[in-house]
């Protein structure tokens, strides 16, 4: 009679799934206790910053820096939508990366003549932008989000004259 021998299973590939499962459970809760006690909370408590100057009386007294201060954070600039506009946007990443929490706020720059003038004079306000808008959760939206450009009417002053009979 042959004895058989059953080969030894090899645990080698168990313990290594089980070492990347607890790997990726582990980042995944470092993720969410990073999304619900550090990001969310500083994203809320900006966006609330922010609801309280559009409730007041005269948002547009709120200067880049005044909120700049207010939020605390760094804010990635972007001036090529409008000459007349400079957007802040203010990110807070998600702590599964999926996506970033992001506050926009539309700044409107002063007329250029009052901007030279206040650059010559030494006036520290001519770096001034002020506050027109802000969005959070959603892209800009050019109609709702940005001043009114001033259009230009034509009228002509001396119009021809109108003949009121026949003739």
């Amino acid at each position: 009679m042959s004895v058989i021998r059953k080969p030894r299973t090899s645990r080698n590939a168990s313990s290594t799934r089980l070492v990347i499962l607890l790997v990726v459970l582990v980042i995944v809760g470092i993720g969410c206790a990073y999304e619900f006690s550090v990001a969310r909370p500083a994203y809320s408590a900006a966006w609330d910053e922010i609801k309280t100057i559009d409730a007041s009386s005269d948002s547009s007294n709120y200067t880049s820096k005044n909120i700049a201060e207010l939020i605390g954070e760094p804010a990635a600039v972007d001036d090529s939508y409008r000459s007349d506009c400079v957007i802040h946007t203010y990110r807070w990443p998600s702590g599964l990366l999926v996506k970033n929490h992001e506050i926009h706020i539309v700044f409107t720059k002063l007329s250029p003549l009052l901007s030279k003038k206040l650059a010559e004079s030494g006036d520290e306000r001519a770096t001034d932008l002020y506050y027109y808008s802000a969005v959070a959760g959603q892209s800009l939206d050019p109609e709702a989000n940005f001043p009114i450009k001033q259009k230009t009417i034509v009228q002509n002053l001396n119009p021809p004259p109108v003949s009121m009979g026949g003739g």
